[in-house]
């Protein structure tokens, strides 16, 4: 029986739970637990001030209960576009690290990763996408489908995520349900000796403009991904 992996003292006395808990005064998890439900305005202005979160205009209020518990509405009042926060690190962190099957180890790290990223942005809105629009991404999780995330994002736009598992039919339903104006994919996935045609099921789900990695022939309406960044 494989064992769950346990934090060591080092990991749990470093944690930014336990600096808050030490403010705080408290012993326990538990306790912790229990404030944090108590003082849920406190304890999310410290975590949002904690995380780094990037607000271009800073909320009203944390929590605004006006329309009932039903309706509450958290941030109320703040602007923001979560993928600004992604990059508030060290620029040579490393970001991403990865191994195509067959490959080298390839790392990415965030100075990196914010320029791809922002090609992604540039090239979408050059290509006549703007805030609102909703792009897919059918992808392996990989350099290119996370640069291709954050850079529809940061334009604005809505990300709609098909599993790479996907059969064409189940892919239409989710571009059909998510109002998808394109998709970000790539030609095959590589996997066990096998190679699973991705680009070919796309192509029989839907006609919508596809942005592909790694295949030179494709349809008149699709964009290479090397073109689009």
């Amino acid at each position: 029986m494989s064992k769950t992996w346990e934090p060591s003292a080092t990991d749990l006395e470093n944690a930014n739970a336990a600096a808050l808990m030490r403010e705080l005064g408290l012993s326990s998890f538990q306790d912790f637990q229990a404030w944090s439900a108590t003082h849920r305005e406190e304890f999310w202005a410290r975590t949002t001030e904690l995380l780094g979160i990037h607000l271009r205009k800073p909320y009203d209020a944390i929590l605004d209960l006006s329309e009932g518990v039903e309706s509450a509405r958290w941030l109320s009042g703040a602007e923001l576009n979560i993928a600004e926060s992604s990059f508030n690190g060290d620029p040579e962190a490393i970001a991403i690290v990865q191994q195509r099957e067959g490959g080298e180890i390839e790392t990415l790290n965030l100075a990196s990763l914010d320029a791809l990223s922002n090609r992604v942005a540039s090239g979408l809105k050059a290509s006549g996408f703007t805030a609102g629009d909703a792009v897919a991404i059918d992808m392996p999780m990989n350099i290119e489908a996370v640069a291709a995330y954050l850079g529809i994002v940061k334009l604005g736009a809505a990300v709609v995520s098909v599993a790479d598992s996907f059969a064409a039919p189940e892919i239409a339903t989710r571009l059909r349900i998510g109002e998808a104006r394109a998709i970000v994919t790539q030609d095959v996935i590589r996997r066990g000796g096998k190679e699973i045609p991705l680009y070919e099921r796309v192509c029989a789900a839907s006609e919508i403009p596809a942005i592909v990695v790694g295949r030179e022939t494709l349809r008149g309406q699709d964009i290479h991904w090397s073109d689009l960044v």
